[in-house]
């Protein structure tokens, strides 16, 4: 890598060129590095001429770094001499690898919200869409009607990925602020779904699960990993990634109301689509 370069991948090797044929153990001992120690390296030696190149191959990969950038310098001082016993001039240079980082997606809220289907002792009869906030479970209304909440989320993915960047991971996070009842009894979870929508009245929970979101009452974020569906969409050039969000559970008596509310416009903490990135 040449001085100052940054975004270099882990297989690099350092190339150095020499105008003349060199000494080689002055050039070791006139080289330092903390990054790089010659302990934890290989030396190559290529003749071109009058010309010599020092190969130095790292005996590891290069490290990338986590957020920012991770530093690499090397020196080789003036004690370096070539054949003839000339001394050379200090040449210190440094360069930076990829780095990992994370691209947070927020969600479309024109593309999300809850879904009600109106439940009678003859089973749903119609259904309603809320955007704007993420209820799952189920409210009673009157004492022969229920409503059975589910919830439609969106991320917008163009933008996500920057275009000099590889994708790595995803994972879904959302915000549980309010459980309503004792939704969570026995082994019932928040389970999520990859769907396909262009309408927020309409959701199909048939395309498998993703996983379990959450499984206790507890407030906080719940985090499920994505990977899967998301590098999915990414490489199809999907314009969103899209989930359905329910409450799978045995149906309960019509006098029961329990709900968990996941994720809000107007309130702190919304839902977020958080994608790793490998990049410069």
């Amino acid at each position: 890598p040449t001085d100052g370069s940054n975004g270099i991948k882990s297989d690099a090797v350092v190339t150095v060129r020499f105008s003349e044929k060199m000494d080689h153990a002055s050039v070791l001992g006139a080289y330092s590095s903390a990054d790089l120690p010659v302990g934890s390296t290989t030396w190559t030696w290529q003749s071109m001429g009058n010309q010599e190149i020092l190969t130095i191959t790292p005996a590891a990969p290069l490290t990338y770094g986590t957020g920012g950038a991770k530093s690499y310098s090397l020196k080789i001082g003036s004690e370096a001499k070539d054949l003839a016993g000339n001394g050379l001039s200090t040449k210190a240079w440094s360069f930076s690898t990829l780095r990992h980082y994370v691209v947070t997606v927020k969600a479309d809220w024109a593309l999300s919200g809850t879904l009600f289907d109106l439940e009678t002792y003859d089973g749903v009869t119609s259904r309603s869409a809320e955007p704007g906030y993420l209820r799952v479970g189920n409210e009673t209304s009157e004492s022969v009607v229920r409503y059975l909440l589910s919830a439609a989320l969106s991320f917008r993915l163009s933008g996500g990925v920057p275009t000099n960047a590889e994708f790595e991971s995803a994972s879904l996070r959302v915000y549980q602020s309010v459980v309503a009842g004792m939704p969570y009894r026995g082994t019932v979870a928040i389970e999520t779904y990859r769907t396909s929508f262009m309408t927020l009245g309409w959701l199909a929970f048939d395309f498998g699960s993703l996983g379990k979101l959450s499984t206790t009452p507890a407030l906080g974020w719940k985090t499920l990993d994505v990977t899967p569906s998301a590098s999915q969409a990414i490489s199809s050039g999907d314009a969103l990634l899209q989930f359905g969000i329910v409450f799978r559970a045995a149906k309960e008596p019509f006098d029961f109301k329990q709900s968990a509310e996941i994720g809000s416009s107007s309130k702190p903490n919304p839902p977020e689509l958080n994608l790793t990135v490998l990049g410069p």
